[in-house]
């Protein structure tokens, strides 16, 4: 069992005090893979986050870093009609309403009336129909319960939100977290009852994640979900969080614990592929500075025999998910999914050319720049 580790230690620490400036830092080769195919996917997607990053600004009511000359007066006079925000507002609120019941999620499980298969228990205890029907509503009541563990309808409404304003809303889903229910200890408590408290504490339990468009990076000319070649996901933590990742198994304790020290994957500076909100903070007061890359696709076999066994007679390109902090591989593992990728998209209006949609602000940008003006030139 690893000793335990306080990461705040080391990010109190000079990068100077823990390395050795004589020791060459070699890259792994596959984390240069993920690392260029990273800088190809931020390079292509620029043209999009330009539209992005103005409507986060107009839906927050702050006029972008650039803008047209057109409202540089409105600029001046602190003018801003939000049409942007009550649009979308608007929008949400209509789809919530049309896809909640009272915030529940509209599915039911029905059997079917020709089933390919039939338990042999079901056979021998009464009526099969009966008991089928009986199985449906069980199963049926044990997804609703996981969807109000996970909370899953303000997920959706994220999503939804995304979509909205951006054109393009992202889940990513199963993945199995750890849930941690409360122990209630009384005085007179029976041990059986500490017993099985202890034992159901936690439970893995499937979640579906929103995911930021700021924070998916697809192959180069995709179109869609089923024309990418590979998916990159970025995420920044912090060192403790790092360890606990660790500590729950997803990543070597030693492995991540010798990145912490030498700062590998710490995110110096900004750039346009960031979230607004991280990108007007200064680097100086960010904790979650740490670069985390999870990359979904094929590689050649060549390519991941020294960080996960590969049959030696296979040819063909496997399909695996790489974890890359730095030039340093965490993780690679086979892909789950049977090749297929976990992010499911939805759009506001949906684009041909690109994977990318148009949202709301896309349609009233040009509406929202003239209606600035117009109230600057009647105040003027």
């Amino acid at each position: 069992m690893a000793e335990a580790y306080d990461a705040t230690e080391v990010e109190d620490e000079s990068l100077a005090s823990v390395v050795d400036e004589e020791k060459e830092d070699v890259a792994d080769s596959l984390a240069k893979i993920v690392q260029d195919c990273f800088t190809k996917s931020k390079e292509y997607r620029q043209e999009n986050e330009d539209i992005w990053r103005d409507a986060w600004y107009a839906y927050r009511g702050k006029y972008p870093e650039r803008f047209e000359r057109i409202a540089e007066l409105a600029e001046k006079r602190g003018i801003y009609i939000n049409l942007t925000k009550r649009k979308v507002q608007s929008a949400k609120v209509r789809i919530n309403s049309l896809l909640f019941e009272d915030g529940k999620i509209p599915f039911n499980i029905t059997p079917t009336r020709r089933p390919k298969f039939v338990p042999p228990e079901i056979t021998t205890q009464g009526d099969p129909f009966e008991q089928v029907e009986r199985a449906s509503k069980r199963m049926e009541a044990k997804i609703r319960d996981i969807l109000d563990q996970t909370d899953y309808a303000n997920t959706l409404m994220d999503v939804i939100s995304d979509m909205c304003l951006y054109g393009t809303g992202i889940t990513k889903s199963i993945s199995l977290k750890n849930i941690n229910y409360p122990i209630y200890k009384t005085v007179n408590a029976s041990p059986v009852l500490k017993q099985a408290e202890k034992i159901l504490e936690s439970e893995k339990i499937p979640v579906v994640d929103r995911v930021s468009i700021w924070n998916l990076f697809p192959s180069p000319d995709a179109t869609n979900v089923q024309d990418a070649e590979w998916f990159i996901q970025r995420s920044f933590v912090s060192a403790r969080e790092l360890v606990n990742l660790a500590e729950e198994g997803a990543y070597e304790i030693e492995k991540v614990i010798e990145c912490i020290e030498t700062e590998e994957g710490v995110h110096t500076g900004t750039d346009n592929s960031q979230d607004p909100f991280r990108y007007d903070f200064s680097n100086s007061s960010r904790v979650k500075k740490f670069q985390l890359l999870e990359m979904w696709g094929s590689f050649a076999p060549s390519d991941l025999r020294e960080f996960m066994e590969v049959p030696k007679d296979l040819e063909k390109n496997v399909d695996v998910v790489v974890t890359v902090l730095g030039d340093k591989v965490l993780r690679a593992s086979l892909n789950p999914f049977e090749g297929e990728m976990p992010y499911k998209f939805c759009y506001w209006t949906k684009n041909s050319d690109s994977i990318w949609g148009d949202g709301i602000y896309y349609s009233v940008r040009d509406l929202q720049s003239v209606a600035n003006y117009i109230f600057a030139q009647i105040i003027e």
